[in-house]
């Protein structure tokens, strides 16, 4: 959005009305349209319709325990020595990313047992390996996000940053986990869910039905929808899409004695996408217009953190999606590693 002022052309964020602002409110903790529109406020045709539009300014997807899925959530960062990439199994995506150095961006959702195996097969001079022990997303009701309903734009809420600061400081990244039993069926509804929260059990019984077995009937993945998969659900996300011309995407990788505290509390604030955190380091991923530039430094500069890649910034023309294939990765209730690593080009 363009406003004028002074007779100075300021570049801001996409507008958000009042009604679809509610909506992403009630979005993150709701399973269905209906319980979205009793959260919100908001009739239930207008929450269908929204959800039907989503797309053009929004992606909304599900976010699960991978942990007791017995997965965890991968990035890893290594030398961009050229074209042709190797793609070990469970990697769903290869990014380039520019800083001081060309940079490749690995992400994967594999068994931690697998990780040396992954590592291994990159056949690359690694930077960083963040395992995501955590996987944070912002929130439309995060405390470091205020709505200005004047603009229908969403700014940072600086008064609060000690107040969240005290909440996070205390909290220790948890390794251990207990593991539950899934098959096929839940990865098919657990798989669609991610790709949009929303999506419709009709759908993924088509997808069953085709793939799986015939058989399968509606009640069937009712039953693992409610009594598998439900318990793995943490929430749903909404991250905005803005104009990648204007607001490139970052990548703010922190090492050190607050890595992990810098990395729960700055997701707090508008255009944070995501944040891994693992033991004494975290990535934030970010869209953050250029006013929020100063404040996000100015923050971390009071953390005792190290940026030892500098700021990165992701081509999205340059990100490449693979079809990480998890039903073949899956047999006889665990996970494996096949020994074939595929080689690709990354996109140009």
């Amino acid at each position: 959005m363009i406003k004028i002022k002074n007779n100075r052309v300021i570049i801001m964020s996409h507008a958000i009305p009042p009604k679809i602002w509610e909506i992403l409110k009630a979005i993150p903790f709701s399973l269905t349209a209906s319980e979205i529109a009793e959260k919100s406020g908001i009739s239930y045709n207008s929450v269908i319709w929204f959800l039907k539009n989503h797309r053009k300014n929004y992606v909304i997807g599900s976010e699960f325990d991978y942990r007791r899925m017995g997965l965890i959530p991968l990035v890893v960062l290594s030398r961009f020595e050229s074209n042709t990439i190797k793609l070990p199994p469970y990697t769903f995506s290869v990014s380039e990313v520019s800083s001081y150095k060309k940079i490749l961006m690995y992400r994967a959702l594999i068994p931690e047992d697998f990780i040396s195996n992954y590592l291994r097969d990159l056949d690359s001079d690694i930077f960083a390996v963040i395992k995501g022990y955590e996987l944070l997303r912002w929130f439309p009701f995060s405390k470091l996000t205020t709505y200005i309903k004047q603009s229908e734009t969403i700014e940072p809420l600086v008064s609060k940053i000690y107040e969240v600061y005290n909440e996070v400081a205390s909290q220790r990244v948890s390794t251990m986990t207990k593991r539950e039993k899934i098959d096929l069926i839940d990865l098919y509804i657990i798989l669609d869910k991610l790709k949009f929260s929303y999506t419709k059990l009709s759908e993924t019984l088509k997808t069953l039905r085709q793939r799986v077995n015939p058989r399968i009937t509606k009640q069937l993945v009712s039953y693992h929808f409610n009594r598998h998969v439900k318990p793995l659900w943490k929430y749903n996300y909404v991250m905005l899409l803005q104009d990648v011309n204007t607001y490139p995407i970052r990548a703010y990788y922190f090492e050190g004695k607050d890595a992990e505290t810098l990395g729960r509390l700055l997701v707090h604030l508008p255009y944070m996408l995501l944040s891994f955190i693992d033991i004494g380091k975290s990535l934030v991923v970010a869209q953050p217009p250029p006013h929020m530039e100063y404040l996000i430094y100015d923050i971390v500069s009071m953390f005792d953190v190290r940026m030892p890649l500098g700021e990165m910034l992701m081509h999205t023309s340059r990100i490449s999606k693979y079809k990480a294939d998890l039903m073949c990765l899956y047999m006889d209730n665990k996970w494996i590693y096949p020994r074939i690593v595929k080689k690709v080009k990354i996109m140009k």
